[in-house]
């Protein structure tokens, strides 16, 4: 008669929903979550106090940039309307989180009628008839102070800049941008206009975060299903791991909330980096008990040793993981702080999950857990694979550590050419992407998207009133004009000139401190608090600090670096000026470059210090310098292959190389555990046998199943998350190269060179 099927305890069905249910329920600390990338550096930190200071002064709110083509022309009585209807359904979208609007019609011009001097907006200029429409409207606007940026010469593009109370405020900027494209689609205009700014890209990046994250959740579910069932060989055998699989993930997202962070780019690929690392621990166990089945032993005592023998493995490996990604606990980087943290605590309850999780199994549902009958073929393959490894290593080692040294020579050549990229728009967005197209309008036919401030503090009161604070801030302008991809500066030079000529008639500066203190008067009076007139975007209300605008388009890493030195050299040749800050959100952009290559030397110095510190103390001074060595191999040949495809250190591929020697690492602790426990018993032919027998085949399969769970991230649309995966799936292939290759040939050129007599040749070598 045929034997009924067993499952885990409970038995039946009732199993399967009950495991189902653990890896259901542990999910449920996703509805907590909040989705938040915007803080990047700390409150403290000089450049973020400087940008705050910037913003809260001269420049309050998140910019929101609303670009349309004009067909009629931005100039025309049938553009103005339309650009005005714009603003308003905007205005009205955006509601209480509204600081300022501006457009090319609502813009303010100062202007001289019957003696009397006013300010008052383009479009109301003409529709007094102070103005005409059209070819005098261009004109006149074309050379003021929005000429280029609000709209361009031609009048072809025209944009609405608004600012908005949104900062740090997910949630409140992704409803109100919400309203703001149901506000487009129900506008004439919303066919054709791209958004831009601040706003839309903070907005773009937690979007995404917010709806990837479950996704890629679901994604690694199912493929951490589908190969622990190809893996084990059987439902019954894979739904104990997978509930466990699951409670890690839970348990990866618990911690976030506990430890009050936010799931930010980085965090994200967290739950499928803790999830491939339990369940590569769980298989660990597993091949031991199946080892242990296979020769004979009792399935509880088979249980019990797997889980003693593989223990200290797996716990040298947790550690080193934990390292790998704790080590970014040390940037300064807000968001790779709490990566590093989070994954720490993650991947040490993980550990313990996993241990406890199959003791019990094992202990109350062991027929469950029975070496599955039908995936001999699996078996053999893997069998193959690594006999041909140890045959390979055995009478080519000398060939193979040649080999290596030149792989990585060749790959590790390229990693002085490596480069540093913190562009938002580029590390996190394709080329083709509409965020970048949008923002790419702005960058070729209007003012640019980037901005270096240079913030002027003359030291007392009232300084900037005076001529020698209007000279001293004139000077700096011109000195910095000549800034490579600079597209124009803006001070309050500016409104005071047209003050001046509007009083005057005369198109230049005040010449004398009279006419200064009267421009100056004129300009104050028109004053507001909300710091949407002309004079107070570029001077506090004491006249005792001054801001210099220079706009400039989305810049790499490296333009914008020649920028700022650019800017920097000019400064330093400027005299008069009591303190000096540069500051602007490019110029922020730019210091976290600086912040991420140092994040990358620190990281990595870490996790080689750590992990060989554990490897000395686990396996001996000899053998723990070498597994060190071996782990190192693939950390240059990764970091060399980025270099070689020019793809830069970002806020993700700075954690590879740390990831990839905190998880490659893994394999050739398990080897080499392996080989220190035969080696008791066997000689070392023999013992480098057996241990590439017992922790191949897992360490074939942990490869493999880790490769899956990075594949995951590569269905997100970031680039930051797919350069994340694909470069640490370059870095494990070479780790196992590295262990399963590498190790045993040194390991057999070590025994050689052990039984090497002196002054003779060696003895053959056993296995």
């Amino acid at each position: 008669m045929r034997e009924r099927r067993r499952w885990p305890t409970p038995a039946g069905a009732w199993g399967v929903v009950l495991w189902l249910a653990v890896a259901a329920g542990a999910m449920a600390p996703l509805a907590g979550l909040e989705f938040d990338s915007d803080r990047w550096l700390p409150e403290d930190h000089p450049e973020e106090k400087a940008l705050d200071a910037l913003e809260r002064e001269f420049a309050p709110g998140e910019t929101l940039a609303v670009v349309v083509e004009t067909p009629e022309g931005a100039f025309s009585r049938e553009g103005t309307e339309r650009i005005e209807a714009l603003e308003d359904a905007l205005a009205g979208a955006l509601g209480e989180k509204l600081v300022s609007i501006q457009s090319p019609a609502s813009a303010e011009r100062i202007v001289a009628q019957g003696g009397e001097v006013r300010i008052e907006s383009y479009a109301r200029s003409v529709r007094q008839g102070r103005l005409g429409w059209g070819e005098e409207y261009r004109g006149i606007f074309s050379g003021g102070p929005y000429g280029g940026r609000l709209a361009d010469d031609a009048g072809r593009y025209a944009m609405i800049l608004a600012r908005l109370d949104t900062h740090e405020d997910a949630a409140g900027r992704t409803r109100t941008m919400a309203r703001v494209r149901e506000a487009l689609e129900r506008s004439e205009e919303g066919e054709n206009a791209h958004l831009a700014g601040g706003a839309t890209l903070r907005e773009a990046i937690n979007e995404r975060v917010r709806t990837q994250t479950p996704q890629l959740i679901a994604a690694a579910a199912v493929t951490v299903t589908l190969f622990l069932v190809a893996a084990l060989g059987s439902v019954t055998r894979a739904l104990p791991v997978i509930a466990l699989a699951g409670v890690a993930i839970g348990g990866s997202l618990g911690w976030v909330m506990v430890l009050g962070h936010k799931m930010t780019v980085t965090t994200m690929a967290l739950p499928v980096i803790v999830a491939v690392i339990a369940v590569a621990d769980a298989l660990h166990v597993i091949a031991r008990r199946d080892r242990a089945r296979a020769r004979g032993s009792a399935p509880e005592e088979a249980g019990k040793g797997a889980i003693a023998g593989a223990f200290k493995p797996c716990l040298m490996t947790t550690v080193t993981s934990m390292v790998g990604f704790g080590a970014f606990a040390t940037s300064t980087l807000v968001p790779l702080r709490h990566f590093g943290i989070d994954a720490s605590a993650a991947i040490a309850s993980a550990l313990a999950l996993i241990v406890v999780g199959l003791w019990g199994t094992f202990r109350f549902g062991p027929e469950g857990m029975e070496p599955a009958q039908g995936r001999r073929w699996v078996d053999a393959l893997l069998r193959t694979v690594v006999e041909a490894c140890h045959r390979m290593t055995s009478r080519h080692p000398g060939a193979i550590l040649a080999g290596a040294a030149a792989v990585t020579i060749v790959l590790g050549a390229g990693v002085a050419d490596l480069r540093t990229e913190t562009s938002f728009l580029q590390v996190f967005f394709a080329r083709d992407s509409t965020i970048r197209t949008d923002f790419g309008v702005i960058d070729e036919h209007l003012g640019g998207t980037g901005s270096i401030d240079i913030v002027v503090d003359a030291g007392g009161r009232d300084r900037f009133k005076t001529m020698k604070g209007l000279v001293v801030v004139t000077g700096l302008e011109d000195a910095i004009e000549g800034t490579p991809n600079a597209r124009g500066t803006r001070s309050y030079a500016h409104p005071v000139r047209e003050t001046h000529t509007a009083f005057t008639g005369r198109d230049a500066l005040p010449g004398t401190p009279d006419e200064l203190a009267q421009e100056m008067l004129f300009l104050e009076l028109s004053r507001s608090e909300t710091k949407d007139d002309v004079l107070s975007p570029y001077m506090d209300f004491e006249s005792r600090t001054a801001r210099i605008e220079l706009r400039i388009p989305d810049l790499g890493q490296k333009a914008l670096g020649e920028a700022i030195g650019y800017v920097r050299e000019a400064i330093g040749r400027i005299g008069g000026m009591h303190e000096v800050t540069l500051t602007g959100f490019s110029a922020f952009v730019h210091t976290m470059g600086a912040e991420v290559l140092v994040t990358q030397v620190l990281s990595l110095a870490i996790t080689l210090a750590a992990v060989g510190a554990i490897c000395i103390i686990g396996f001996g001074l000899a053998q723990g310098l070498l597994a060190g060595a071996v782990a190192i191999l693939p950390v240059v040949g990764t970091l060399g292959a980025m270099a070689w495809l020019r793809v830069p250190i970002d806020f993700s591929t700075v954690m590879v190389a740390g990831v990839t020697l905190g998880l490659g690492i893994d394999d050739a602790v398990h080897l080499l555990h392996a080989y220190k426990r035969s080696r008791k018993t066997s000689p070392a032919g023999t013992a480098r046998r057996e241990a590439v027998a017992l922790a191949g085949k897992p360490i074939l399969t942990t490869t493999a199943l880790f490769m899956a769970g990075f594949a995951v991230l590569l269905l997100s649309d970031l680039v930051i998350v797919r350069h994340l995966a694909a470069f640490t799936m370059i870095g494990l292939v070479l780790a196992l190269g590295a262990s399963l290759v590498v190790l045993p040939a040194a390991l057999a050129t070590s025994d050689r060179e052990e039984r090497r007599p002196p002054g003779g040749r060696a003895r053959g070598a056993t296995g």
